[in-house]
Parts: C-alpha cells; structure tokens; sequence
C-alpha cells in the first residue's frame, strides 16, 4: 500500500507516523493528544493466535489504555470469534466524547493528527502477515449513521481505496452505512463491505467511443 493516497473526493492521507511498539505487544495501549481531548487509536489483544483486524468506528467513548467500554467488550468479543488475535481501534472523529452529539458541537471533531494515524494504520495493517489459520488482516467498519456527518465517512471510504485486502462490516443501516456493532447479535458473522470506486460522470480518458460515432 502506497503512503499516499489522493482521491477526487479530497482525502489524501499523510504519511505515516512510525508504528508504535505496543502495537507489536500482547497488552493494551491507547494514545491521547495532550489535552486529552483526542484519542488517536487503541489496541487491545483478542487471543493467544490469529490476524490483526483494523476496526474504524465513529468517535472514542471512554475506552483507554485499560479499561473497556460496552463498545469496545463487543469488539473484543466479536473479533475473537471471528479468529482475530490482535485488534486496532481508530474511529472517524478522535474527539472523546460518550455523547456522538458532541461532534456536531465540536470545531475540530476530526482532529489535527487523525488522518496521519489513520495513514499509519493502514500501513501497518498492510505489513501484517497473515495466521496459519483463519482470516487474513482485514479492516472492519462500523461508524453507524453519523458517520456521514460532515461527508466524513465517504472520505475515509476513499482513503481506503488503497487497502488492496478485505473489508466487512456487521450490516449496513438504511443509508447504507457500516453498522456499529452495538447493533448486532453477539454472534454475527462479518458480511463483507464493497468500497465502491469514486463516481465518474464521463467515460474515462482510455475509453474508445462506441463504434456507431467512430469516423472513418
């Protein structure tokens, strides 16, 4: 996966920042900004064996280096049933916050350094090899409705553009976006998520024209 990835709808996601060494670990960690207002990721061991799963949520709750929330147990859950054995949690909005209405109080809800962690783990994820057994590295997605506040979830879909492995989701709502996974049987299996490509209004420059307006 390319460091850099540019997109008509706008999202270029900076390189990555060097890759954190408890993410490498058997224990949890999770980063804040420094006011504490941000939570760029945290990653939480599922089980003993098994691949790495990049999970995008919508904004952190109360979850930290070590304690758990509701959403955060159900994604530990899930995640080991469905044969992970490391999970990286990174959402679309860093601003904590136990509220998602906080983010449309918010003037940064995204903040300043989230793409770059988005970008590096991405990276990372791309890096991972996979287990001897069950599913390969995959990103899972589960921002829920809100996640289209601000256009913010078409614009990670085109960051992700560049992620050549799986995404799935658990379902989608009726606008389609990724379900959150408090919003699911403890026993869903994961569904796969199309990232579409970008919409193109005219045929692409490599296109011939049909044959019935070709000259001679």
């Amino acid at each position: 996966m390319a460091n850099r990835c540019s997109t008509p709808s706008g999202l270029s996601l900076p390189d990555p920042f060097p890759v954190p060494a408890s993410w490498k670990g058997s224990a949890g960690a999770a980063a804040f900004s420094a006011c504490g207002h941000y939570r760029w990721w945290l990653v939480r061991p599922c089980q003993p064996a098994g691949s790495a799963v990049l999970f995008l949520g919508l904004n952190p709750s109360r979850a930290d280096g070590e304690r758990d929330d509701p959403t955060l147990r159900r994604l530990r859950a899930l995640a080991g049933r469905w044969g992970h054995g490391h999970l990286l949690v990174m959402n679309l909005f860093a601003r904590v916050g136990p509220d998602p209405a906080l983010l449309r109080r918010a003037l940064e809800p995204v903040g300043a350094h989230n793409d770059a962690w988005l970008a590096t783990g991405l990276a990372w994820l791309a890096a991972q090899p996979p287990a001897p057994c069950g599913p390969p590295p995959r990103i899972w997605l589960g921002w829920g409705q809100q996640g289209g506040l601000h256009g913010r979830g078409e614009q990670v879909l085109d960051g992700l553009r560049c992620w050549g492995g799986e995404v799935v989701c658990v379902g989608l709502t009726r606008q389609g976006h990724p379900r959150h996974p408090l919003f699911c049987r403890a026993d869903q299996l994961p569904q796969p998520f199309v990232v579409a490509p970008p919409h193109v209004s005219h045929p692409p420059l490599l296109c011939h024209p049909p044959a019935a307006e070709q000259r001679p």
